[in-house]
């Protein structure tokens, strides 16, 4: 069940904002202060009730409370009257201090209701209210009981009785709602929330970190089940044991007393937490990683989002993680990238950045843009991309402790990572050129929607202002009116820069992989989990198929799943890339579009270089 959108009043700098529409990986981008993390405190507020008296909007009415409103698109079918007018399910959380200074939070749903003065709320309610709608109210014969006589039988009585009735949209307090969905629905689950903040989340004993592995610890005492029960006996023996000595001493008040039995109950789930050490080669003993540096447990958290990337999804996660740029190398960036987008396929991601790298991973329709305005924090998103273009380059324009892509000698922007290890592949393969050791850097940033930075004007501020150092790869997208229209916008921004601009003649860069090597990568990975001498019928299927690229607009991906080659794109291409040799690459870039690509570019670094030596023996 994924968070449709988000409504917030009077959080923190929040003073209002109303329904925030939210895709599956959301980038809140905003200047420093300007409140990019109340959203997703908001949203820890709302999961986790994470909610402090400091909390509170301070130019609220006192009166006035803090409210949060969710509306979820859910993930299983619901009954119409669980939902709104729009089909979502909307929760809202009010949050207020009682006297004594607890925190109380009031939990309402809102949905498509019965018009009618006394009937509505019927998920929220017990069966006798079930019962007086049915017998007082409508003043129909029904039954109370029986084999298929259920709650939710008579909701659904109800439902078809006042359907002339017609529907108003309605709020009613939750405090049976969650409970009587669940008896109803059990597929039914409430979404988890994960923040991992700037800094503190970054401490793996914090719930976010230690629930993830929350099912492997319970999974683990489940098969040892035995052996807990054992402990349990044990436990309980030696309790009663002490509490008969105990007996005797108060049956000298209590004669009647027989026995005083002690009744043993252990919480396994909540009792196994973990700390983590690490043990390095040529060091005798482990190191305690909260002895580590920030920089060091950022990059667990890269190579535990990695980890959560691989396992299976989980659709009711909600991940939030706060600048995770920071005291991250560019190529750790981009892993932790990678994961972030591999996670968003199923989970949903909220991102607070200052980097036009992450914000550039996103959707235009999910960039929302901070800005604070006397001491109020506003959230914006616009409804054209070029609106959200213009104003992300003027929140972010390019941070001083960007330099790190100021220091290469020329960056090429390309669609995605698989581009970065396709271009890196041949080069190697082909050229017998490291790009990386030559101090080209490819950046995600150059496809044809803003997700790779559509307003050209920051790959010129990316390239320190000089017009030579960059250049834009994109596939063909062939067919495509859309991005066939954006692709000419940046062709033209880079014919006026003077940079390189190269678009393949075929549709995506898995249109060059060689398929000899898609069979090959497939049939590995069955010997590599079942072994050498693996007789599984799937690899004479794989070894047989032919596989002909017909076109330069086969759809790669859709086709070899057609061909039972699945999840072509989720890594078994960069498998490709990587292990193709140099004949198999010259035979799918029959037309020499890469080596041109590619020798434009160490053109460009030659003349720079010449440049440079010109300049010095002038000087």
């Amino acid at each position: 069940m994924n968070i449709y959108d988000i409504s917030i009043e009077n959080f923190r700098g929040i003073r209002s904002v109303d329904k925030i529409k939210c895709g599956r990986l959301n980038t809140i981008v905003g200047k420093n202060d300007s409140g990019k993390s109340c959203l997703i405190k908001a949203l820890d507020a709302f999961f986790n009730k994470k909610f402090l008296k400091e909390d509170f909007n301070l130019y609220k009415a006192e009166t006035e409370n803090t409210s949060i409103t969710i509306r979820f698109t859910p993930s299983v079918e619901l009954h119409p009257l669980l939902l709104d007018e729009e089909g979502k399910f909307s929760v809202t959380k009010k949050f207020s201090f009682n006297k004594s200074g607890k925190l109380d939070i009031e939990v309402l749903y809102t949905c498509h209701d019965i018009n009618h003065e006394k009937i509505g709320n019927c998920f929220g309610l017990k069966e006798d209210a079930l019962n007086s709608f049915l017998g007082t109210e409508l003043k129909v014969e029904f039954k109370k009981s029986g084999r298929t006589i259920t709650n939710f039988s008579k909701i659904q009585q109800i439902f078809e009785l006042t359907e002339s009735f017609g529907r108003i949209e309605k709020t009613h307090t939750a405090d049976l709602l969650f409970k009587n969905i669940e008896a109803i629905y059990p597929e039914f689950k409430f979404p988890t929330f994960s923040i991992f903040d700037a800094e503190f989340n970054l401490d793996i004993n914090h719930t976010d970190f230690q629930k993830q592995f929350k099912t492997l610890v319970n999974n683990s005492l489940e098969r040892n089940k035995e052996l807990t029960s054992k402990i349990e006996h044990e436990v309980a023996t030696d309790l009663s044991n002490e509490f008969r000595q105990i007996r005797g001493f108060m049956q000298k008040n209590v004669p009647d007393l027989e026995s005083i039995n002690p009744t043993v109950n252990c919480s396994w789930n909540s009792l196994v937490k973990f700390d983590l050490s690490l043990k390095f080669q040529n060091e005798e003993k482990s190191i305690p990683l909260s002895h580590k540096r920030t920089g060091f447990k950022r990059l667990l958290m890269v190579a535990y989002f990695e980890y959560l990337a691989s396992k299976t999804a989980d659709d009711n996660q909600i991940f939030a993680v706060e600048e995770p740029e920071t005291y991250l190398h560019p190529s750790l960036q981009g892993d932790l990238l990678k994961s972030i987008l591999t996670i968003s396929n199923s989970s949903q991601f909220f991102i607070t950045t200052h980097s036009p790298i992450f914000a550039g991973a996103t959707s235009s329709s999910n960039i929302i843009i901070v800005k604070k305005d006397n001491f109020t924090t506003n959230f914006f998103k616009y409804h054209d991309e070029d609106s959200t273009i213009k104003s992300v380059i003027n929140e972010l324009g390019v941070r001083p402790d960007y330099n790190l892509l100021k220091s290469a000698k020329f960056l090429i922007f390309v669609e995605g990572y698989s581009d970065i290890h396709f271009l890196q592949s041949y080069a190697k393969t082909v050229l017998g050129k490291d790009l990386e050791v030559d101090n080209i850097i490819c950046v995600i940033g150059g496809g044809s929607a803003l997700s790779n930075y559509t307003d050209l004007d920051l790959f010129k501020k990316l390239s320190n202002g000089q017009s030579d150092k960059y250049a834009v790869f994109i596939d063909g997208d062939n067919g495509d009116v859309s991005k066939s229209k954006a692709n000419q916008k940046i062709k033209h921004h880079c014919e006026n820069d003077g940079a390189i601009f190269f678009q393949l003649s075929r549709r995506d860069i898995e249109n060059y992989c060689h398929p000899e090597r898609i069979k090959a990568v497939y049939i590995d990975e069955i010997y590599s989990k079942e072994g050498d001498l693996s007789r599984n019928p799937i690899i004479q299927q794989y070894s047989s198929s032919s596989i002909e690229f017909s076109s330069d607009e086969v759809e790669v991906d859709k086709y070899l799943d057609s061909l039972g080659f699945k999840s072509f794109k989720d890594g078994n291409n960069v498998k490709v890339f990587k292990s193709m040799t140099k004949e198999q690459w010259e035979n799918m870039d029959d037309r020499g579009e890469l080596s041109n690509f590619l020798a434009a570019v160490y053109e460009r670094l030659d003349q720079q270089l010449l440049t440079a030596l010109t300049d010095f023996q002038s000087n």
